[in-house]
């Protein structure tokens, strides 16, 4: 909940209807989290009122905002883009369940996801098109770590991969 920063006061409480778990991600006056059902919900920061309620389950990972728009994973797999009013912009579907948060990189145009295939794949974000998918032999549990073109990226094997976005 919303504090006033110097005087402690709630400025607002937004009933998410059960367990709202997710870390929440804020951007331009909106604050991202989950509402009991697992779907994505936008509340305004100002008003404390959902803005925004997605069609799309989410997977046990916080959302990701960039640029003005939201990236989830979604519970079965796949990667989705969502603009305003949770209008879906791409969907990149995938057998393989996303196994850690969301990472990007809006200068690079790019979000990385790690999946439960032992991959870090790179997706354009325009339009979500694979741009490369890199082998990790081992599940990649944890974000990637993205700086200035290298996605880094720690397995349960024990290796962590320095990635360079080309």
């Amino acid at each position: 909940m919303p504090v006033e920063t110097t005087t402690g006061d709630v400025q607002w409480t937004f009933d998410t209807q059960g367990d709202a778990v997710l870390s929440p991600a804020v951007e331009e006056g909106v604050v991202y989290t989950e509402n009991a059902g697992s779907q994505l919900i936008a509340v305004d920061t100002q008003r404390g009122e959902s803005t925004v309620r997605s069609e799309v389950d989410l997977a046990a990972f916080p959302p990701m905002v960039m640029d003005g728009y939201v990236y989830i994973a979604g519970d079965g797999g796949g990667v989705y883009k969502l603009g305003s009013g949770a209008a879906e912009k791409w969907a990149v579907e995938s057998s393989a369940n996303v196994t850690a948060p969301l990472a990007g990189m809006v200068t690079r145009g790019t979000v990385y996801a790690a999946t439960a295939d032992e991959q870090v794949r790179s997706l354009g974000i325009e339009d979500g098109e694979k741009r490369w998918t890199f082998e990790t032999a081992g599940g990649v549990q944890s974000r990637p770590a993205v700086d200035d073109g290298t996605v880094c990226a720690g397995t349960e094997t024990g290796t962590v991969h320095a990635l360079i976005e080309k």
